[in-house]
């Protein structure tokens, strides 16, 4: 089993949690899941490494994806 150093351990798996869903409308964007842009005062994110999304939407669907920051970049600043 592979040993791992706990404070990267620690800061790879903070959680989120959502404060505002918005259901699919006409504008061919889907569902909006919302989360603050901060935490304690510090943006959540930065622009390098990744983000995961997980969800249980219900007892049989589970959403899990992955999101590269990089490629979130737009003029030298993250939009999400």
């Amino acid at each position: 089993m592979a040993q791992w150093d706990k404070g990267k351990v620690n800061k790879m798996l903070k959680r989120l949690f959502i404060m505002d869903y918005k259901p699919p409308t006409n504008d061919g964007l889907g569902a909006k899941f919302i989360f603050p842009r901060q935490v304690d005062g510090e943006a959540f994110l930065t622009n390098a490494g990744d983000v995961r999304f997980v969800a249980q939407v219900s007892s049989k669907i589970n959403l899990s994806t992955k999101y590269k920051l990089q490629d979130m970049v737009y003029e030298g600043k993250l939009e999400y």
